[in-house]
């Protein structure tokens, strides 16, 4: 089976933001951080530091709880919001990120084709991910069941005259028959450990607009 997530939208919403620094101003707002790390928690399943994308340590002053964290001295992908007052990096908010190991065509039976809205693609400063950035369309719904679902499979892999293997991977999507009244910002990884060192990824995507194929090198 494909790895799929379904997708509370309540925590989606959490991700409306992007990696930004606010550095001007005396508000609390004015020093508020956004960014992509490896959370962990400790013996009470609370936040106490992470890791950026830029493998930068952050030690949150006061322990971060979130209610989808529930497994104690664990690693967490997530966004985490933040104030960074000098040395003092006080936790605001977090939001789950799910990480899409790839499947093979074999393992995919289930996960559709369905649309998306893409926004952007880029490795991690780290290059240990490859991030997406899209909007899902959402809207209510008195069905429970009813929930996005999402996975990456790897349709190929192809070696070039030079020895470069190209991964070609394809994002799904099954709306599952969830109304599509207006869009939800949606963020997901893609861990880059199991693909070579120095290898292509090839990303294929449906979208409302039509097929969208991002190419990204390895380092």
């Amino acid at each position: 089976m494909i790895r799929k997530f379904l997708l509370f939208l309540s925590v989606l919403g959490m991700a409306a933001c992007t990696n930004d620094a606010f550095e001007t101003g005396d508000s609390d707002f004015s020093y508020l951080r956004s960014d992509f790390v490896e959370a962990k928690t400790d013996a009470s399943a609370k936040f106490v530091s992470a890791v950026t994308d830029d493998d930068k340590i952050v030690n949150l002053s006061v322990p971060l709880s979130a209610s989808w964290a529930t497994t104690p001295d664990s690693v967490y992908r997530a966004q985490l919001y933040y104030n960074k007052k000098g040395e003092v990096n006080e936790p605001v908010a977090i939001s789950w990120v799910p990480v899409l190991k790839p499947s093979t065509p074999s393992d995919d039976d289930s996960a559709g084709d369905d649309p998306v809205v893409f926004k952007s693609a880029w490795l991690s400063k780290n290059g240990k991910y490859l991030n997406l950035g899209l909007m899902l369309k959402t809207g209510p719904t008195s069905d429970e069941t009813q929930r996005h679902s999402v996975g990456v499979v790897c349709d190929s892999i192809v070696t070039d005259g030079d020895a470069t293997k190209t991964y070609y991977l394809r994002f799904r999507h099954q709306q599952n028959q969830v109304s599509e009244y207006y869009s939800t910002h949606f963020y997901a990884s893609i861990p880059t450990s199991a693909f070579h060192k120095g290898a292509r990824l090839q990303l294929l995507l449906h979208t409302y607009e039509g097929v969208v194929v991002k190419s990204f090198e390895l380092y």
